[in-house]
């Protein structure tokens, strides 16, 4: 009996036992899925992405990002083309910026529609119905009025063929024959009815083609091209438009000639002529200026074929960019020899600054001032690159020789209304060239540029100033350019421009280019060329300057080359600049430091502490009762140059990468602050094409890799031994 109790007794024990290893079993499994619940929400809702890679192919650049968190609606990138012509390398790349971009920002969709399939075709006349709808009311809306206009163009043309054109031919026979038959306004008369019954039937056909666009379709939605029927409109009205005028003018001189009978009924058509020459104008501007609606530029792209567009809010309208530059063929990329990182950049550069030219949609005018007799723009090789760079953007490149004049140029045909920022950047000519074909020295065009330079600054505009070094300071003259300096706070020894000492096979050589690193600082300059390194050639040190009574400088630096024994300010320089660079290692007696002319230290003396010569600086000029101005100087000869920002090393991958970079980052960030878009102010994504992670070598690799093998399991082995001592 007692064998039958231990019995029961200890199997019961083992029932609980396996009830509890049951339930903690149970509640672990519940706690382990709870937590992994709990993780992939967390994960759906914060989405952290770590990049590893070392071009940094998963990160969008700072510019992108900040382009990203200001969209304020729904954006969306379509890209259209028949994919069997495309190379799916650069689809992929480009589908790969766009999920990062789509990550970012919850306001951006996309699209890609293969034109070449029926489906592609089903969704390329689904986005134009869903622009139909969007722009419903302002079709609807223009549709309406130019209805309106074409009706008037009727009741003008009744003018022109019933009234206009009897009136003149009765002017005509009331005057008397001219003694001169070459100037016989009787034959200039008939000409103008003639012209005048033509212009009718012109308009009566307008009229009609553009009630006719007015009808169009787009399968089973109403399409009316309003934009085509203004047009037909506008080709129509304009000679009317010019021909009234022409005639007021005529007829008006007729009256003042007294010629009895014909002049009175001149008197009498000319308030006529004028009353529907004005009704005219003032449908010819309204015609002129009716804003196109998306959906219209959207079929009107994708008729062609291909297209890569930005649509935006209704108010923000769209953008386009040449399928070729998003998708270039493969015999491209294979001859460029592009990587994954490349393609990525260049895709990301694209749709970026077509995302930007929608929330800044007044883009820019960059005005290259210069004394010289030549276009620098059309003659010279140095700055296509950089042209082609401000175009991606939007932003139109012009240039002012005020050797041709002491007036900027009228921007009328590029900025009709003048809402676009205009940025002043000079090139400075040669101070020791000789006397051009215009029979001015070099240090004369220099002047000729500082004081159209001073007027501009006069005038509130945003000037970004060049500082070359210069033979004035050397004979004892101010630089021209130094009163210009002095107002914004700054000063420049530019009789002294740094040089820099190296050691070649061929000896010691005296470099005439630096390195100049960016400062580090809190404003939106300083965070874009942020580890850039930048080349200046033919530096000029620039100095700050206490403000005088009543005037505020806030003072920007943002490059500097680092001091040393190797570096300094010389004064004999001029055979260096006059030397080809391939020529200098010849020259017998290179310059050497001179303690009692050149300099040594920026701040004047051996501090003891690192020192730094500033080449380029940001100045904000506060006074009462005058808006702030802004002012940028580099002190460096042709530091936005061709030759200078595209010069290329070997990155650590092998793939070829700009050497320079700050360079043409300093340039995108002085345009966009000088016009005042700090938003746009950030790295953008070619910058950062160099490796972001450094190779750690093959030591620290091998530790990494043990670290994985062997630290894992000894590392749980060492819990375990913890569980143990712990329930001991």
């Amino acid at each position: 009996m007692s064998t039958v109790a231990t019995t029961a007794r200890g199997g019961s024990r083992q029932s609980r036992g396996r009830a509890r290893a049951t339930l903690a079993a149970v509640v672990t499994f519940a706690a382990v899925t709870a937590s992994c619940v709990a993780l992939v929400a967390l994960g759906d809702r914060h989405r952290i992405r770590a990049d590893v890679t070392g071009t940094g192919v998963q990160t969008l650049s700072p510019r992108t990002t900040q382009i990203l968190a200001r969209l304020d609606g729904p954006y969306r990138v379509v890209v259209a083309a028949d994919f069997r012509a495309t190379d799916l390398r650069a689809r992929q790349r480009a589908a790969d910026v766009l999920d990062e971009m789509k990550r970012a920002s919850p306001h951006l969709t996309s699209q890609f529609i293969d034109t070449s399939t029926g489906a592609g075709m089903t969704a390329y006349r689904g986005l134009v119905g869903e622009l139909i709808d969007r722009d419903g009311q302002v079709i609807s809306d223009q549709a309406a009025a130019v209805d309106l206009h074409a009706a008037g163009a009727a009741s003008i043309a009744v003018y022109l063929s019933e009234s206009l054109s009897p009136t003149l031919l009765s002017v005509k026979e009331a005057l008397p024959p001219a003694s001169d038959p070459a100037r016989d306004p009787r034959k200039l008369l008939e000409q103008a009815a003639g012209g005048a019954r033509l212009m009718a039937r012109d308009l009566t056909d307008a009229a009609g083609r553009a009630r006719d666009a007015l009808k169009l379709k787009m399968g089973e939605k109403p399409l009316p091209r309003t934009d085509l029927a203004a047009k037909e409109l506008v080709n129509a009205y304009a000679p009317v438009v010019n021909l009234l005028g022409a005639l007021d003018k005529d007829l008006t001189k007729l009256v003042g000639s007294d010629q009895g009978p014909g002049a009175d009924l001149a008197r009498q058509a000319v308030p006529g002529i004028r009353e529907r020459r004005d009704q005219a104008a003032v449908v010819l501007d309204s015609l002129k200026n009716l804003r196109k609606p998306d959906v219209f530029r959207v079929t009107d792209v994708l008729a062609q074929g291909s297209a890569v567009l930005i649509i935006g809010p209704a108010q923000k309208g769209l953008a386009a960019i040449d399928t070729e530059s998003l998708l270039p063929p493969g015999t491209l990329l294979d001859s460029a020899d592009a990587s994954r990182a490349d393609l990525q950049r260049r895709a990301e550069e694209l749709l970026a600054t077509s995302l930007g030219s929608l929330l800044v949609p007044h883009r820019p005018i960059v005005v290259l001032t210069h004394a010289e007799n030549v276009s620098l723009l059309e003659s010279t090789e140095a700055l296509g690159s950089l042209t082609q760079r401000l175009r991606l953007r939007g932003v139109d490149f012009i240039e002012w020789s005020v050797l041709g004049g002491d007036q900027p140029p009228t921007l009328s045909m590029l900025d009709p209304g003048g809402e676009r920022p205009v940025v002043y950047l000079t090139w400075p000519p040669d101070s020791a060239a000789p006397s051009d074909r215009g029979g001015l020295t070099g240090a004369q065009r220099a002047v000729r540029l500082a004081e159209a330079v001073a007027r501009l600054v006069e005038d509130g505009k945003p000037v970004c100033l060049t500082v070359s070094q210069s033979l004035a300071p050397t004979i004892g003259d101010p630089d021209p350019f130094a009163g210009t300096l002095e107002h914004f706070g700054l000063a420049a020894d530019s009789g002294r421009p740094l040089v820099r000492e190296v050691a070649s096979p061929r000896g010691r050589m005296v470099e005439t280019e630096c390195t100049a690193l960016p400062v580090a600082g809190p404003h939106a300059l300083s965070g874009a060329l942020s580890g850039l390194p930048a080349l200046v050639p033919w530096a000029v040190a620039l100095y700050e300057r206490p403000a005088p009574q009543h005037v505020r400088f806030a003072t920007i630096p943002l490059l500097a080359v680092i001091s040393g024994d190797d570096v300094w300010a010389e004064t004999q320089w001029l055979r260096l600049w006059q030397t080809p660079r391939d020529q200098r290692p010849y020259i017998p007696d290179l310059p050497v430091f001179d303690s009692g002319r050149d300099g040594r230290w920026p701040e004047g003396r051996d501090t003891g502490k690192p020192q730094r010569w500033m080449v380029a600086a940001a100045v904000e000029r506060s006074e009462l009762r005058k808006p702030v101005r802004r002012f940028v100087a580099v002190g460096s000869n042709g530091w936005f140059i061709d030759p200078v920002t595209q010069q290329r090393t070997t990155g650590p991958d092998g793939r070829p990468v700009l050497r320079n970079p700050g360079n043409l980052e300093l340039f995108d960030a002085a345009v966009s602050w000088l016009a005042g878009q700090d938003d746009l102010i950030a790295q953008s994504p070619t910058a950062r094409a160099v490796s972001m992670v450094k190779d750690p070598g093959e030591t620290p690799l091998v530790r990494l890799r043990l670290a994985m093998a062997l630290g894992l399991p000894a590392l749980v082995l060492l819990l375990g031994v913890l569980y143990k001592v712990i329930r001991r």
